[in-house]
């Protein structure tokens, strides 16, 4: 915090009727120009005449003496440090009028504050009034007396630790030789026959300990140095901790009603000092006000936001402040005697520091003053409460610090989530070292629903749209799915978004992410966009989607990253991670997200928009069927409320694709080639990348050939089929299944299932897996007239399969057996099955499909 304050005074002495002329010093008055060793010395006196020790008091008298060797120059100027926190009250005195002193007519007695005394190398001594003067336009305080002779006074604040200096610069070329000062500390107790109240013009510091006087000046020689001497009033100040200290809190918002934009005021108020009183109040020296509870930063507010960096501000030093425009949050006001009255500033978002990334500074300024300090926003790690501190306030009587942050849809802070009353809770510590004072002021935060009560849990019903840039059936699309979460409802804190039933990305052909923040762009599948903020107040996060490695389960991962650059914050990546799946039973691909955050560095995160789109060319494929499809999420809040939402999906152009696979069929394993033989028998289907997805296939296989449990160890009960958990001893045979999903075939085996119905054959369902992806394919199995059986294979998923092979039976299970010999008339029999394949969108095709097979024929076998 700095606080600059610059007092131009004007003192002008003179002796009416009197001309002065004093001649240059001799050399016998004195040695080499200095100042008189011991000469300087400071007192401050109580009405007894006795030296004033209390802090915090009106001291009687303040005086100041000094005396100057002369040799052949003057002095051009003298400088009086006041120690920090001696200050004084402007208004103590009504001011004589600017015109009546420039015409040389007496200012009144009751403008009077002090005299002072000039004497010269000739011996010749100067006494006279010292009056408070209405000040020039760009003055803050202006003295004077008679206007013959202009010796100028002025005075400033010190950056460095706001005490004050006296000084008189570029002085008449008289010898001064010596002088003395004294100002009256209750003016009021030394004016004869007064009516003004009896009002302190000054006040001892708040601190105890000594206090510290330095006196400087340097002669009108070319690069003279300056001189200094240092004294102490020779009494320490005590009774610090003895000085009264109540201030208080007040708090307002602009928009009290649940996650807006709001703006905010807080009034730091110190009771005013009682007319009469001997001592003042201690002033603030730091303080911390814990806003109400998730009261925090809008994201939606910095957005446009330029940060003041420290050297436009000019901390520590006298320079007015260049800010820009674009960085002004709010405004300020100071209430306080020692500043003239009240006094307007402007606050503005600060150059962020480390550790402190909300900066405020705060600026104001009237004619010959101009305060700089910086408060600083901080959250509680433990609580996530915002506060804001103010630390080195300048040890000046201040009565009321108003610090208003703007409001509107740019606010830069936001309401808390939820309605009912907060509290706001200050600590402030005095100078002097007194014990800290606490305070609390309280806002009733209205519910979002006009005239609806503040009870229960906000709500919670979060919106889901999607976008497909192609609503072509089978075409390479892109798509895009929105959550969104109203204003005024609960924070969410996982969601699960279930794509359409078909819409099947290639995962298992990128190149996963192995490492967050330098993901290779091979890796990259979409881009992801997320709005956060408080009511129509929102901050856009752009970030990029990558494909990683299994997570939390999954043999798929989704890692959402974004760059949050806000206005002038930049906090650095978010990176949001979710498990992906894919049901290799339906066909849809389900994205579950891990916990999202509600905070980051300090900035509330409440989502408002959640955008993915995956837009890598070629890593999307529409369904191919056009039946009623939707994508389907479910979300679970901060506070534990769920809730799903729906959005449909209606494709087209159905009838635009091809159906056309082909299916081969053999008998393998040539020792079984013979009447009550047990062959393998492989089936193969292959489908065209283009065309329809299968959605089922039916095998009628020749009479000839025998289907029953044959030398199966045991059946797997329908339970544990679907368990996935049929033991080994079931298993009739192996299946592989090659999709372009994924860069390896899905393995596994056939298992004889336990039949529907009393009395039915047993079916064949099919296990398959790769990649963390499984498949199960239930084939239905029953007789057919003539003595022929059929096996179904129904309700396969809508994904894209390149092949899909069987090898079923063998000599070990014996499922199959050749009801004849392979052979007929020396030759092979023509073994042949029909079979009637259907496409997801409804297209059916059937055919007949050979049994190929190698049997030794010879003869009449």
């Amino acid at each position: 915090m700095a606080l600059h304050v610059r007092r131009a005074a004007g003192l002008l002495l003179a002796v009416s009727g009197l001309f002065i002329f004093v001649g240059p010093a001799s050399s016998a008055l004195g040695a080499e120009f200095g100042i008189v060793p011991g000469s300087f010395t400071v007192r401050v006196l109580d009405a007894e005449g006795q030296p004033e020790t209390l802090a915090g008091s009106h001291p009687d008298l303040l005086q100041l003496n000094f005396a100057l060797n002369l040799e052949g120059t003057t002095a051009r100027d003298l400088e009086f440090e006041l120690p920090p926190g001696l200050g004084g009250n402007p208004a103590a005195v009504p001011r004589c009028p600017r015109a009546v002193y420039e015409n040389e007519e007496e200012c009144s007695p009751e403008s009077q504050v002090g005299i002072f005394e000039v004497g010269f190398s000739g011996g010749l001594k100067v006494k006279l009034p010292l009056f408070e003067l209405e000040p020039r336009p760009g003055q803050f305080i202006s003295f004077g007396s008679t206007p013959a002779v202009n010796l100028p006074l002025s005075s400033e604040i010190r950056p460095s630790d706001f005490g004050i200096t006296l000084k008189s610069d570029e002085l008449p070329e008289e010898p001064i030789s010596e002088g003395h000062f004294e100002l009256w500390g209750v003016p009021a107790d030394h004016q004869v026959g007064t009516t003004i109240p009896r009002l302190p013009l000054l006040t001892l510091p708040a601190t105890c300990g000594p206090m510290d006087f330095t006196f400087r000046t340097r002669s009108r020689l070319e690069g003279a140095p300056s001189l200094s001497a240092s004294t102490d009033t020779g009494a320490p100040l005590a009774g610090c901790g003895e000085l009264s200290f109540d201030p208080g809190l007040g708090l307002q918002l602009s928009e009290p009603l649940a996650d807006s934009p709001t703006g905010l005021r807080m009034d730091l108020v110190v009771p005013e000092e009682a007319a009469g009183s001997e001592r003042a109040d201690a002033p603030i020296e730091n303080v911390t006000v814990e806003l109400p509870s998730g009261v925090g930063v809008s994201p939606g507010g910095a957005v446009g936001l330029v940060a003041c960096t420290d050297a436009q501000l000019g901390l520590g030093n006298s320079a007015a402040a260049t800010c820009p425009q674009q960085s002004k949050i709010g405004t300020a006001e100071f209430a306080s005697p020692a500043l003239g009255g009240s006094v307007d500033g402007t606050i503005y978002l600060g150059q962020e520091h480390p550790g402190e990334r909300f900066r405020n500074f705060v600026v104001a300024s009237v004619p010959g003053i101009a305060l700089k300090f910086v408060s600083t926003l901080r959250v509680n790690p433990a609580t996530g409460r915002l506060s804001t501190v103010i630390r080195g306030l300048p040890e000046v009587p201040i009565q009321r610090i108003g610090l208003a942050f703007d409001g509107g849809p740019r606010a830069l802070l936001a309401s808390p989530l939820t309605c009912g009353p907060t509290v706001a809770l200050a600590r402030f510590e005095p100078y002097g070292g007194g014990p800290a004072v606490e305070s609390s002021a309280s806002a009733a935060i209205a519910s979002r629903t006009p005239g609806s009560p503040c009870t229960g849990a906000a709500p919670f019903s979060p919106q889901l749209s999607t976008a497909d840039s192609t609503p072509q059936a089978g075409r390479p699309a892109t798509f895009s799915t929105t959550l969104h979460r109203a204003p005024g409802e609960q924070l969410p804190r996982s969601f699960s978004v279930t794509l359409p039933e078909g819409m099947t990305p290639r995962l298992g052909t990128i190149q996963p992410c192995l490492t967050a923040g330098a993901c290779p762009n091979e890796s990259r599948v979409g881009s992801v966009l997320a709005e956060i903020g408080s009511g129509a107040s929102v901050a856009p996060l752009h970030g990029s989607v990558y494909l990683t490695g299994p997570y939390r389960r999954a043999p798929f991962g989704l890692l959402m990253e974004f760059r949050a650059a806000i206005g002038a914050f930049d906090l650095g990546s978010i990176a949001l991670r979710a498990g992906v799946e894919l049901d290799g039973s339906t066909g849809r691909l389900t994205v579950s997200t891990a916990g999202l955050p509600d905070e980051f560095e300090g900035v509330p995160i409440r989502f408002q928009t959640i955008a993915l789109n995956m837009d890598r060319q070629g890593f999307i494929r529409n369904p191919t069927s056009c039946s009623k499809l939707s994508t389907d999420a479910v979300l679970e809040s901060q506070g534990g409320a769920s809730a799903t939402a729906t959005s449909p999906l209606q494709l087209r152009g159905c009838d635009k694709l091809g159906f056309k696979p082909s299916v081969r069929m053999a008998f393998t394993g040539s020792g079984q080639l013979h009447k009550g033989g047990a062959p393998t028998l492989r089936v193969t289907a292959r489908l065209r990348p283009k065309d329809t997805n299968l959605r089922g296939m039916t095998l009628s296989l020749p009479p000839l050939l025998r289907f029953g449990i044959g030398n199966s160890k045991e059946i797997c009960s329908r339970h544990d089929a679907r368990e996935g958990a049929c033991p080994s001893g079931s298993a009739v045979g192996t299946a592989s299944v090659r999709t372009p999903l994924l860069a390896k075939p899905l393995n596994g085996s056939v298992y004889m299932v336990q039949p529907a119905s009393d009395g039915g054959l047993p079916d064949m369902w099919v296990s398959v897996a790769a990649m963390g992806v499984r498949m199960e394919l239930r084939n239905r199995t029953v007789a057919a007239p003539g003595g022929r059986f059929v096996t179904k294979m129904g309700g396969l998923p809508d994904l894209p399969l390149s092949t899909f092979t069987m090898r079923l039976g063998g000599s070990k299970t014996g499922i199959f057996t050749l009801a004849v010999g392979p052979c007929r008339g020396g030759s092979p029999r023509r073994f042949r099955s029909d079979v009637e394949v259907r496409g997801q969108d409804g297209a059916r095709r059937s055919f007949e499909a050979p049994i190929g097979m190698k049997p030794h024929c010879s003869g009449n076998g």
